[in-house]
């Protein structure tokens, strides 16, 4: 009787299952803040001066004069409390074909890949569609973008009253 019993409490433990704290490899990481990412010094939630200060601007803030690091154009959105909160980065798109493919994996590599696993409150991808001679990276914040919606919503809600 008791080497029944013992039988059976050594197939409880073995079909138990087996809880083990995942090691510091093993943990997932926290996704880095929204705070932490600079897209060549510039940082979401920047009034257009500081965006200036970093690429020299037309008047209005939008649009840097002369874009660096191989972008073509370099364009920039303000939510409603003037702050940055969409990065556009266009990319002149090669006519040979093995470039082009070549352009976007790199891009892809390069931001969105790395944005999209580090920093959850971000977006990042590719409008292919809106420029036919660019590739245009866009990075956008997720939380000012939601954060403008749910403002202008309550807006139109009180102007349907």
């Amino acid at each position: 009787m008791k080497s029944t019993i013992t039988a059976w409490v050594l197939v409880a433990v073995l079909a138990a299952p087996v809880f083990v704290a995942p090691t510091a490899a093993q943990a997932p990481q926290e996704s880095a803040k929204e705070a932490d990412f600079s897209f060549f010094g510039l940082r979401f939630g920047m009034s257009p001066e500081e965006v200036k200060a970093v690429f020299p601007t037309n008047p209005a803030g939008t649009d840097a004069l002369e874009p660096r690091h191989g972008m073509m154009f370099l364009s920039f959105a303000y939510d409603y409390r003037g702050r940055l909160s969409e990065i556009r980065a266009s990319y002149e798109r090669p006519a040979d074909r093995l470039r082009e493919t070549a352009l976007r994996q790199a891009l892809r590599e390069k931001f969105i890949l790395p944005i999209g696993s580090r920093w959850r409150g971000l977006t990042a991808d590719l409008d292919e569609n809106f420029n036919r001679a660019a590739l245009t990276l866009v990075v956008v914040s997720a939380e000012m973008r939601q954060e403008a919606i749910d403002h202008f919503k309550a807006e139109y809600k009180k102007a349907l009253e």
